[in-house]
Order: C-alpha cells, then structure tokens, then sequence
C-alpha cells in the first residue's frame, strides 16, 4: 500500500473514531423524557439508589417554587427567568442542584426515623393527608403526565419526607439546635452528610432539564 492509500485510510479511521465519540457524546446530552425513564438511577446515597420515580414529587416542588418566582420576575416569558444567571450561576442550574439536595437530605433522615421505628401519629397524619391533597390539587392531568407519577405515588413521596422531617424535629431537639440546622442547607446537616457517600449518576440527572417538566411556559 502507498503512501496516499495508507493516508487515506488512516483518515477515514479517524473520521469514523470522531464521529463514534460525537456521537456518542451527542446522545450522552441528549435530553431524557422524565415520564419514560422513571426506573433510572439519578443518585444514590451509600447503598441506596433513587431513581428519577424517587425525585419526581422535588421536580414537580422546585418547579411550582421556582416558577411562581419566574412569573413575578416576568409573566409573559417566564422561562427567562429559568435562564438567567444569577451569583455566578443559572436559576435552572441551581433548581435542578436543590432538587439533588432535598432527595439526599430526605432519604438520609428517613433511614435514620426506620431504624428508630419513628412513625406518624394521628394529628400528623390528618396534617400529611391536608397537604398531600393541596399539593396534589395544584398539578394538572397534564402535570402529572409529564412527571408519570400518580397521586398516589406523590402522597408515598410525601409520607416519607413527613417521617424524615420528624426525625429531623427530633434530632434538632436532642442536640440542641434550632431546626433549620438540620436543612439541606443547614450547618449541622453537611456534618452528617459528610458521613455518607453520595454519588450523582451525570449520565442521567444531567440529562433531566428542571424547569422544563410540569413548567408550561
């Protein structure tokens, strides 16, 4: 083989390897139908994987928060507010942070009620089935298609952020400290959180867009 053919075909080998990888890469940011892929691992906390199922009721929470701010910030274009860029980073970005957070900070302080058998008594379950029912009123047939989840489902996802928020309660009052220490974004919680290893699966979670799901612009 001559020169040129050896040229050649080494071109054409690289051609092909480059177009494998955009590929590959283009399909990697491809954006995910949230309501399709529910059974997919978005984060796990130590052993405990949550799948897309497992954040569906934070999505469909941040985005209520976020977008009732959206609209205030501008009512006719809202998703720019979605956009924009704030202390160094995106309204979306930091959304689709927060719903990572609140999941982790939930299922840590979950494990933590079950292993002390913490349940909810009567009035805290009348509380739950309150707000359950007014959460629930506020999302659209077409809210909870997007999300692929049932009431049903968002009430299982709120009975256990009751439990966990107990715990919390609980906790707080043990040690001392006022509650909100214990938030996801409190002081003593990112002491217990650094107990544990969690690993977010980028594969999938930066392929979900918050802000994009039951928002309807």
């Amino acid at each position: 083989m001559d020169r040129t053919k050896r040229f050649i075909l080494g071109l054409s080998i690289v051609i092909i390897v480059l177009g494998f990888f955009s590929y590959r890469s283009s399909e990697k940011r491809k954006d995910l139908t949230f309501s399709e892929e529910l059974s997919r691992v978005a984060v796990t906390v130590d052993d405990v994987d949550l799948t897309l199922y497992d954040m569906a009721f934070y999505v469909a929470y941040q985005e209520k928060e976020v977008q009732e701010e959206a609209v205030i910030y501008n009512d006719e274009k809202p998703h720019k507010y979605w956009n924009a860029h704030t202390n160094g980073w995106f309204v979306r970005s930091v959304a689709e942070q927060a719903v990572v957070d609140m999941a982790v900070h939930d299922e840590i302080f979950y494990r933590l009620a079950v292993a002390e058998e913490i349940v909810l008594d009567e009035r805290e379950e009348a509380y739950l089935a309150n707000e359950v029912y007014d959460f629930c009123s506020d999302l659209t047939e077409k809210q909870f298609a997007s999300l692929g989840v049932s009431a049903e489902d968002i009430e299982i996802a709120m009975r256990k952020i009751a439990i966990a928020n107990k715990y919390q309660s609980i906790l707080s009052q043990v040690e001392g400290l006022e509650y909100a220490e214990y938030d996801y974004m409190g002081s003593a919680y990112e002491d217990l959180l650094a107990e544990h290893e969690v690993v977010v699966n980028e594969n999938v979670w930066d392929r979900i867009s918050v802000g994009s799901i039951t928002v309807n612009d």
